[in-house]
């Protein structure tokens, strides 16, 4: 199962000139590992674009420790601290702090996407589907995204979670 689901992934459309760019690296246990390579050929690059963007930059910014980054000391949310330090055994406080965080990081991204002329690219809100901690203390998380365009997608941390549902909440 994919990590996203829309009809927009996979098609070799680039961005206007002048957009931004991102590059999407994926190295996990029995998936193919992201590389970047440098060669002079033929222009077919693609951007990340879309949802892809969105995931990205989400994924970015509820990882970043708020105040670790001092070009931006406001970009981040204190996911980190609350995975690896809180109080596990108390299931309600711990729903309410991650919840706390992903809404944290999602406002930060719409924010921060609203700038970007494509609205493919552009974040509308972001949904927690699965909050479960384990019986051996393992936080599990998915969230369904959703951008201004309608592009959908479902991620999961830790990621991949395998047999992630895919989510159409619109």
């Amino acid at each position: 199962m994919a990590l996203f689901s829309t009809s927009r992934l996979g098609i070799s459309v680039n961005l206007p000139t002048g957009a931004t760019n991102d590059i999407l690296l994926v190295n996990t246990p029995a998936f193919p590992v992201g590389a970047v390579t440098f060669e002079y050929t033929k222009p077919s690059s693609l951007k990340i674009t879309g949802i892809q963007k969105c995931a990205q930059l989400f994924l970015k910014v509820l990882l970043t420790t708020k105040g670790s980054d001092v070009i931006r000391p406001t970009l981040g949310t204190t996911f980190s601290t609350i995975a690896t330090t809180s109080n596990l055994n108390n299931q309600q406080e711990l729903s309410h702090l991650v919840e706390s965080a992903v809404q944290d990081a999602a406002s930060q991204c719409v924010n921060i996407t609203a700038a970007i002329p494509d609205i493919a690219s552009q974040l509308d809100r972001v949904t927690i589907t699965d909050l479960t901690l384990t019986t051996d203390n393992v936080l599990r998380i998915s969230v369904y995204m959703l951008t201004k365009a309608g592009e959908f997608g479902s991620i999961s941390l830790p990621s991949p979670l395998l047999n992630t549902p895919v989510y159409n909440i619109q």
